[in-house]
């Protein structure tokens, strides 16, 4: 994610930072966009805290691999030669199916924290210079017609009725951050344990098979449990990635065009 002024020759909307030549120009992005659009601009750590997450998300497999090998490895020299493979045999399931469950899913929660927390900052940075109502107040005032609503479809709700934008997000990308958005709830309330989800009514059931059987595969139920796997949470990154982009772009033409 990157604004869409061009900052320096060398610097192209969308460019991903992913050379050696390009570090040094990694270093100076923030100073460069604080001169151009104000420290203030929230925009400016919201796109390091992206290129962050997207290059972990690109060696995620390898960090999963590696620390399946470190727990076998450690498993494996608690047992003799001698041992027979049921003694042991749990540890491959754990490396194989639980650790690679555990890391995806709570990532499903980072995710949609950090879509959350910027689209936040971002709005709060529109309400200073707009001189509106704050998120707060707007949320706590609007709380009855607002209590069903995700957390993204509440502060969307802000931008068109309080800030008044004319800004729609994509609705089709929309619908999968919302479907995530469920997931995550699923995760943080029951640790993607189904059968241990307290909250877990008939509709979010219903819902949640719903999700699983669109999502080509990349999601699964196994033994009561979310299955969630690395092309899932990489294609609704780069979903997530793009809705940012596109709303940051359009805010700042509204703020800092020339």
């Amino acid at each position: 994610m990157l604004s869409h002024f061009d900052y320096t020759t060398n610097l192209q909307h969308g460019k991903k930072f992913t050379q050696p030549t390009d570090r040094s120009i990694m270093a100076q992005l923030p100073s460069l966009l604080a001169k151009k659009l104000g420290s203030h601009y929230p925009g400016i750590s919201i796109n390091v805290e992206f290129i962050v997450m997207e290059s972990w998300l690109e060696n995620m497999l390898h960090g999963v691999n590696f620390a399946a090998e470190r727990y076998m490895k450690s498993e494996l020299s608690r047992f003799g030669p001698d041992a027979d493979y049921s003694e042991y045999s749990h540890a491959y399931d754990i490396a194989e199916q639980e650790i690679p469950r555990i890391v995806n899913a709570s990532f499903v929660v980072s995710i949609i924290a950090l879509f959350e927390a910027s689209l936040e900052k971002i709005l709060t940075f529109c309400c200073t210079q707009e001189n509106a109502t704050t998120l707060k107040s707007y949320l706590k005032k609007n709380n009855v017609k607002l209590r069903n609503y995700s957390v993204a479809d509440k502060f969307i709700s802000y931008l068109s009725e309080e800030l008044k934008f004319d800004y729609r997000f994509d609705e089709q990308n929309m619908q999968q951050i919302r479907n995530m958005i469920h997931l995550r709830n699923i995760i943080a309330h029951g640790g993607a344990l189904i059968v241990d989800y307290a909250f877990f009514s008939h509709e979010s059931e219903s819902r949640l098979k719903q999700i699983v059987d669109s999502s080509n595969a990349t999601l699964s139920i196994s033994f009561g449990q979310l299955v969630v796997t690395t092309e899932y949470l990489t294609e609704r990154f780069q979903i997530i990635d793009s809705c940012l982009e596109d709303f940051m772009e359009y805010v700042e033409n509204r703020y800092f065009s020339d």
